[in-house]
Order: C-alpha cells, then structure tokens, then sequence
C-alpha cells in the first residue's frame, strides 16, 4: 500500500513539474502587440456618467514595453482614419513584442505616453510612439497597464488612467460630476477585460477614449 503511495504521490509531483515547466517555458510563443489609444472629448460624454474620485499615483506593478520599430506598425490605416474623424485624435500607437503565458505568470505591461504635463497641466512634451523613459514626476496624459494572458483564448486586462488639465473642461462638465477633478487635472481610467483571438482587431470603448489592439503571433526567427 505504502509503494503504491508513494509511486502516486510521484507522479502527481511529476504531473505539475511539467505543467509549471510548460508556463514558464522560456520558448514560449512570441507575439506582437499594437496598441493605438485615443481621445474624443465632448459634451456628451463628460457629461454622461458621474465620473468617481480615482488614485492618480496608482501603477499596477508591472515591466515596462520595448516599441518596436515605427515601420513595423500594421495599424497605420486605421491611425489614419481616427484622426480624420471629427473630435478624434490618436493620442499613442505602439507596439512591442512579448512572450504571452498562462494567466498565472502573465505579467502586465506599463504603458505611458501621450502630453507629458508638469504639475500645473503645462504641456512639457508629447510621446505618442513610446520613446520616451518614464518619469513619474511628471504627469501623463496616458497612464497605466495592459496584461494579456492565454489559455484557449486571449484574455486582455486594460487599467489605463488618462489625465486631461481642468483647463481643457468647459462649462458642459456639470459640478455633480466632479469627484474626479484633483489640482489641475481630472482622471478618467479605463478598467475592462475582453476576451479575444490573435489576428484580430479589437475596440475597447469610453465615453472620451477609446482602444484598438491586435496581437499577432510572431515567427520565431523575428525574435532574434
């Protein structure tokens, strides 16, 4: 009886040796990550929910993206045709290549860009291709992360916070709805999960932003 234990007790150990092997794999399938954000800042929408007091500081812990090349972006049409739209206007389009894991060990992505603001909402810099080092002094007019996991499909985690100076708001942001007014600024964040499959292009919506992004499975010599 005690063989027959011990002989099941080993491979149960062998049974999650391999699985913990197989998400942690260093050979795990490679992809490339495009991510466009944008504004669309109207009456309607700010005036379309009570928006909540939200964290400026918060930063979920995270690693932070290499972009790719400019020419390696797929989606330039599409950046193209949100800013012919009226009241549109593409705020970042990155792109970075990441290994994607098991939702256990999938670890979210730092992404900041956008108008970098001082503290009193001046207008310092713009990096709207990811180029720039982060430097939390400052203020960002897109904050936050995005993690992406895979089992049979794709799960995506958005936690994006977006800054937009006071001074930008008009008499159409009622005064019921300013919890979300902190200094000179007031935060919006983007908090939503979507399941989806690679090769897709998928649209995460806001009242005043919006999302595309699309994960495409890379070749492995485009690793190296």
């Amino acid at each position: 009886m005690q063989k027959i234990t011990a002989i099941i007790f080993s491979a149960i150990t062998l049974l999650f040796s391999f699985s913990a092997q197989a998400d942690t794999n260093p050979y795990a399938k490679w992809y490339q990550v495009e991510l466009i954000v944008f504004s669309h800042i109207t009456a309607q929408g700010l005036n379309s929910e009570r928006w909540s007091w939200t964290n400026p500081q918060f930063v979920a812990k995270s690693q932070a993206f290499e972009p790719t090349m400019t020419n390696d972006l797929k989606l330039k049409s599409e950046e193209a045709h949100i800013e012919k739209q009226p009241g549109y206007k593409v705020l970042m389009h990155v792109a970075w290549r990441q290994q994607i894991q098991h939702p256990r060990y999938a670890r979210p992505i730092h992404i900041f860009g956008g108008n970098v603001y001082s503290a009193s909402g001046k207008i310092l810099a713009t990096d709207a291709d990811g180029q720039m080092k982060y430097n939390n002094q400052h203020v960002w007019q897109v904050n936050g992360t995005i993690k992406i996991s895979v089992r049979r499909y794709f799960d995506l985690n958005a936690n994006l916070l977006f800054a937009l100076p006071t001074d930008q708001l008009n008499e159409t942001f009622k005064d019921n709805s300013s919890d979300n007014l902190q200094g000179h600024f007031a935060y919006f964040r983007l908090l939503q999960s979507r399941r989806m499959r690679s090769k897709e292009l998928n649209y995460i919506g806001h009242p005043l932003y919006g999302l595309l992004l699309k994960v495409t499975p890379l070749d492995i010599k485009e690793t190296t």
